[in-house]
């Protein structure tokens, strides 16, 4: 269920964050969000293989988080780029 909703997040919230971002930036800030979901799993894959194994509410935070965005991305208006054209 986190792996199906993540696509919410990275494909809706990627493409509306860069129409906020200045041209010049937008490599820079693509990058750096693309970045992120890689190194988040490899910290908590380091952290639960030699720290921690309570793991459950971790991934019940993640869970409700991504079925928040889910929903929020429902109530998105209409891109603002197109707006202005």
């Amino acid at each position: 269920m986190q792996g199906f909703l993540s696509t919410v997040r990275v494909s809706i919230g990627y493409v509306y964050m860069l129409e906020f971002i200045a041209k010049p930036n937008q490599t820079i800030v693509g990058t750096w969000f693309s970045m992120q979901t890689a190194i988040i799993s490899l910290l908590a894959t380091l952290y639960f293989s030699s720290i921690s194994t309570h793991w459950f509410w971790f991934v019940m935070i993640g869970v409700i988080l991504l079925v928040f965005c889910c929903v929020m991305a429902v109530m998105l208006p209409e891109s603002p780029k197109y707006l202005l054209k």
